[in-house]
């Protein structure tokens, strides 16, 4: 099974461990599938946090992969496990919420999603290829 985003982006299953603690992540270098590309995009994200509270706001982006995407300008607190639906442009987008952190000093938290369903062509835009190595490569890897 895969791991989840940001480590279904690239986290394969291996000796390389991935360290959690609430509000906070460390992912070991060369263990990233997609290069997460930076793009700032406008959002809407909408759905039920795990509460059962109804969750509508504006966000952005501030990279993706093809399958998933981390934001930024989140107001609502959400907690890993939830399912959102983005919106950009005319396309809706099916996300679990695999991390969450929140910025010190603001009422804002930056948020880690995995495509749910269909991967790939989610967003609508040319992304470099699937198998692009990014800066995380490990030299050993190469």
């Amino acid at each position: 099974m895969p791991g989840q985003w940001p480590f279904k982006c690239g986290y394969q299953r291996s000796a390389k461990q991935i360290h959690l603690h609430p509000g906070s992540f460390h992912l070991e270098k060369g263990s990233r599938r997609h290069k997460r590309i930076k793009m700032v995009l406008p959002v809407r994200i909408s759905g039920k946090d795990s509460a059962n509270n109804p969750v509508n706001e504006l966000a952005h982006t501030l990279d993706i992969t093809p399958n998933g995407a981390r934001l930024g300008a989140i107001r609502h607190e959400l907690k890993t496990g939830d399912k959102i639906t983005l919106q950009y442009r005319q396309r809706r987008i099916k996300f679990r919420v695999v991390w969450v952190k929140s910025l010190a000093g603001t009422s804002e938290h930056q948020v880690g999603l995995e495509a749910i369903g269909n991967t790939g062509e989610n967003w609508g835009l040319e992304l470099p290829e699937a198998d692009t190595v990014d800066e995380y490569q490990n030299t050993a890897n190469s």
